[in-house]
């Protein structure tokens, strides 16, 4: 496991990992928070038979739900900060506010989740993800900054089965 307040702002190697908030006990509750280039990695980051979903399945996902993100958030404020804006995880997907890594630092745990996609930006200069807000009820997607900034940054990962 990687240490928790490791920089790695300028490495490009796909093996780089956290739990969520930067900490241990967190895990099985939370996850954890995975670079871009882990996500990319050849050696796949999701058991066989699933893989982490493109930025089109996620708006094929966001088109469904009518922009509705609550449909995907867990209920209450367990892991959710006040007022988890249009909770009501009607898909069983069970979103937590994981909050994320931002170079050595981890932060707004219960007010965001973001997962990564696996489809590089046009510009190759910013990586994909998709977000969840604890005060709005919306899937969004949006690019990290460039690359060398963006590959540090740690998200969760959600793995879709195949087809």
């Amino acid at each position: 496991t990687s240490s928790p307040s490791l920089d790695i702002t300028g490495e490009t190697e796909p093996k780089y990992q956290w739990p969520a908030g930067g900490v241990e006990t967190n895990v099985p509750e939370y996850g954890r928070l995975y670079s871009w280039y882990t996500v990319t990695d050849n050696r796949k980051i999701c058991p066989s038979g699933w893989h982490v979903p493109s930025t089109a399945e996620w708006e094929g996902l966001g088109s469904f739900l009518k922009d509705k993100g609550g449909y995907l958030k867990e209920t209450g404020l367990t892991h959710w900060m006040a007022p988890n804006y249009g909770a009501t995880n009607s898909s069983n997907f069970t979103a937590r506010g994981a909050g994320y890594r931002l170079l050595s630092s981890f932060e707004n745990m219960k007010n965001y989740a973001m997962f990564w996609t696996t489809t590089p930006s046009s510009s190759a200069s910013a990586a994909p993800y998709v977000y969840l807000y604890y005060d709005y009820d919306v899937l969004g997607i949006s690019y990290s900054p460039p690359s060398s900034y963006s590959s540090s940054n740690g998200f969760s990962v959600r793995c879709l089965k195949d087809n």
